[in-house]
This record gives C-alpha cells, structure tokens and sequence, in this order.
C-alpha cells in the first residue's frame, strides 16, 4: 500500500515538473519571438528580414519536435498525431526549401503506450537520417514509418524511404547508434538496409 502511494506521489511531482517545464519553455521561446520581431533595425534590410524569418521558423520547427517527441511545449496527444507532427516538423526543418518530401505514418492501435517515447526517439533519429542522407539532394522523397505490435511479443518500428541508399548513410553515425541504444533498453536491436531502391531502417523492442 505504501509503495503504491509513493508510486503515486512520485508521478504527480514528475507531472508538475513536466508543467513547469512547458510553462517555463513556452514563454521563453514566445519572448525570444517577441524579442526578434521588435529589432527594427534587422527589420530595415531584405537580409535581416529573411533572417528574421528563419531564426522565428526554425524556433517554431524546433518546438514542434520537441512537442511531438517530449511534450515540451503542450501536452501531449496520440502516439499517431505525434509521430506525424514530428516527421512533418524534421522535414521542413532538415529538408532544403525546394525538395518535396512527405512523410506517411501508420501506427498499430495495439502497440502499448508506455513505449511511446523509446518509439518516438527511435523515429526521430531514422526519420533525421533518411532526410539528411537518404534524401540528400532529392527533389522528391518518401519517409513511411509504420509501428506494429507483432506476433512475437515484439513491437516492430521501420522507417522506409526512397532516396540514395544506405551507402550514402554512414551505419556507424550518432542517430542509429542512439536508436540501438534506445532499442536495446527495451531488449531489442536495430537494423539498416536496402533492396529494390527503397531503405529501411528497422527497429524490435520487447514487450515482456
């Protein structure tokens, strides 16, 4: 009984910080807007007005992702909406402007919740490499990420895209040694390939 209330107090205390950090985030980043908007004299110029507007679309690109993958900013809502927030936040965020890259997300209603968050990192960082080097100089790509709980007691995670291949996507980068680390965390592992143009990146986490 006493573990339970402990258990209890321990996630109201963990949610009031998650509160304040959104609070505390949310106007941090709408005072650095407010700030970069009342800069008259960057205003002046065509090139302090385009770096207005990058600076002020990469701060709202970069709550984006951090909302989908964290919550950070809002609380936060289906794994689905956030997986697709996400992707559509990393595309126009490491995409160049005149690619056209989209990203399709399908999610298994039966994947447990409390994988959530290991799903979404391992997302982030497939869906990050597939565009930084899958995609690279592509003007037209596709990002599928399809989460399914398999037959196996396993949840299943792969990221496939069209772009120029694993050989063009160091296996030994920072992005999939994290997502092996995440996948291992739940008794899993992860793996990268590519057959008839398309690359898949792929992850197992365990259930049990």
């Amino acid at each position: 009984m006493l573990s339970t209330l402990h258990a209890a107090d321990a996630r109201i205390a963990v949610d009031a910080d998650f509160r304040q950090l959104r609070h505390h985030t949310k106007n941090a980043l709408q005072r650095i807007l407010c700030q970069i908007e009342r800069c008259r004299e960057l205003q002046a110029t065509a090139d302090g007005k385009r770096l207005i507007n990058d600076i002020e679309r990469r701060v709202r690109l970069s709550s984006a992702v951090s909302d989908a993958m964290f919550g950070l900013t809002s609380k936060p809502g289906p794994l689905e909406a956030r997986l697709q927030q996400l992707c559509d936040a990393l595309i126009e965020l490491l995409g160049d402007s005149d690619q056209l890259l989209r990203a399709r997300v399908i999610v298994d209603p039966a994947v447990p919740a409390r994988l959530d968050d290991t799903v979404l990192r391992i997302v982030h960082e497939f869906v990050g490499n597939a565009i930084k080097h899958g995609l690279y100089a592509r003007s037209v790509g596709n990002i599928t990420v399809q989460v399914e709980r398999a037959a196996d007691l396993r949840v299943q995670i792969q990221v496939v895209d069209d772009g120029w291949g694993v050989c063009c996507a160091p296996e030994q980068g920072e992005g999939l040694k994290l997502a092996r680390v995440l996948a291992e965390q739940q008794g899993g592992s992860v793996g990268l390939g590519s057959h008839r143009g398309l690359t898949r990146a792929e992850a197992s986490l365990h259930l049990s």
